[in-house]
């Protein structure tokens, strides 16, 4: 990640969590904090924990600060290609923070460091062994340095163990601490001491089979709800740069797949398109149902334009767009760019185009920098 684009991120993050304390929430970054504290780690995402009597608070001021929402997590583009991802975690619905007899020691035992509140030394290291039982049911490598590194700090080891103790049992506690001081956390039975803490009491049983499924469930959300985004304009307007540019830009903000499909048929013959576009059309609701983000080169709104009746039926039958971009540009320098239509033709697309209800213009005689940026402020994120 540049310099450049680094800053820009961590103030975006400052100036939220300015905000939080303005308003006497309490937080907690929960872990890859060292993105903040100038480590040369690339930042994915901040998963911060919220006291339960706040979360809607934190969630009305994500709102406010121009965040997005899909499913559990907050988004925000922040140009240079990136997005802002933000997990805001209540402690009531947080699988992993079950592990201590009461979550307010967390927010009385917090540090600061910099800007910003994150875990004590002793919780962190318990929240990476709860992360890694109650969460991930995996150790991740990510991770092993940073059990190496807390281990041999000047920890407050009692404190740790008596909260292991009463997740786990004193034995398992023990055998667990020993694994960590000899560096051999992978060999920890984590299946072993899930079950202990499932079986050790009942009610916490049913909150943590209570948590999984709704995390579980939130997955089966995005089916049906996938967007589809569309560029449309005439030959030579610059719609498809644009399109490839926004679908570089959208690397990965919601760890969802994307697709690119081209409206346009290659063959001119209606025999073919007759098959072509209802196999078209039938692909992006297959994406829209599996959650995919759609990109289409043109879409339905000029076929059969001279035949209304039939335009009209295929309007009802294609699915709606979550946004429709038309890449503008004077008929001049479209008509330089592209020699097949004539000045009056390419008049006659844009006046069509405009009619479509909701259609964003964006001028393509723009810096392709500052014209995508355009789109991506407006691409939806969250689904409704």
């Amino acid at each position: 990640m540049q310099i450049k684009e680094k800053s820009s991120i961590i103030r975006e993050i400052k100036s939220l969590l300015l905000t939080l304390e303005k308003n006497n929430i309490n937080y907690l970054i929960l872990r890859n904090y060292d993105f903040l504290a100038g480590d040369e780690k690339d930042f994915d995402d901040l998963d911060i924990l919220i006291q339960d009597n706040q979360f809607s608070q934190v969630k009305r001021l994500l709102f406010l600060n121009k965040f997005r929402k899909r499913n559990e997590v907050f988004y925000k583009y922040t140009s240079h290609d990136r997005f802002l991802r933000i997990h805001p975690r209540s402690e009531r619905n947080f699988a992993e923070y079950l592990i201590f007899p009461n979550t307010k020691i967390l927010f009385s035992n917090r540090k600061k460091q910099g800007f910003f509140y994150r875990l004590s030394d002793e919780d962190y290291l318990i929240s990476l062994i709860s992360h890694a039982i109650l969460g991930k049911h995996q150790v991740q490598e990510k991770y092993l340095e940073e059990y190496k590194n807390l281990i041999n700090k000047n920890l407050n080891k009692k404190y740790i163990f008596s909260v292991l103790s009463y997740a786990f049992g004193r034995d398992s506690a023990s055998q667990i601490l020993t694994k960590i001081k000899q560096n051999k956390v992978q060999e920890i039975p984590l299946k072993k001491y899930y079950s202990n803490f499932l079986l050790k009491n009942p009610r916490i049983f049913y909150k943590i089979l209570k948590v999984n499924s709704k995390r579980k469930s939130s997955r089966y959300l995005r089916l049906f709800k996938g967007s589809l985004v569309c560029f449309v304009g005439p030959d030579g307007s610059g719609k498809t740069t644009l399109l490839q540019e926004t679908n570089k830009a959208v690397k990965q903000p919601t760890t969802l797949k994307k697709e690119v499909i081209h409206f346009g048929s290659p063959i001119k013959s209606r025999f073919y398109r007759s098959f072509d576009l209802p196999l078209k059309i039938l692909r992006t609701y297959l994406n829209i149902i599996s959650g995919k983000v759609t990109f289409t080169d043109r879409y339905i709104y000029l076929t059969f334009r001279r035949k209304p009746f039939l335009n009209r039926i295929v309007r009802l039958l294609a699915p709606t767009p979550s946004a429709v971009f038309l890449a503008k540009a004077p008929p001049e320098i479209v008509r330089k760019r592209r020699q097949e239509l004539t000045i009056d033709q390419i008049k006659t697309l844009y006046e069509l185009y405009e009619k479509i209800p909701g259609i964003n213009q964006i001028d393509t005689t723009l810096p392709l920098q500052k014209s995508k940026d355009l789109v991506l402020k407006k691409f939806p994120l969250e689904y409704k």
